[in-house]
């Protein structure tokens, strides 16, 4: 597992802004130097679902290499796959 600390903060949907991280638990091998920069900057936007009760966003492609929320807890502690 690695750790993916976002340079910004991320405004959440009651203007907040928080800090949050994206931990790649899947897919470890995919991931590269560039793929981490872009990650630093993530900016897709974050739903909140009301019949899973939970908090989403939608596969990105990064170089070829899909992106995917596993889970997103309270706190925007966000667990991503990579897959291509």
């Amino acid at each position: 597992m690695e750790t993916i600390k976002l340079k910004n903060k991320y405004i959440v949907g009651d203007n907040r802004r928080t800090d949050i991280s994206l931990k790649v638990v899947k897919g470890l091998e995919l991931l590269t130097d560039e793929i981490k920069e872009r990650l630093s900057n993530f900016r897709e936007p974050i739903f909140w679902s009301n019949d899973r009760l939970c908090h989403w966003f939608f596969d990105f492609k990064i170089n070829n290499v899909w992106i995917e929320s596993l889970n997103i807890d309270e706190n925007f502690n966000i667990e991503i796959g990579l897959y291509n």
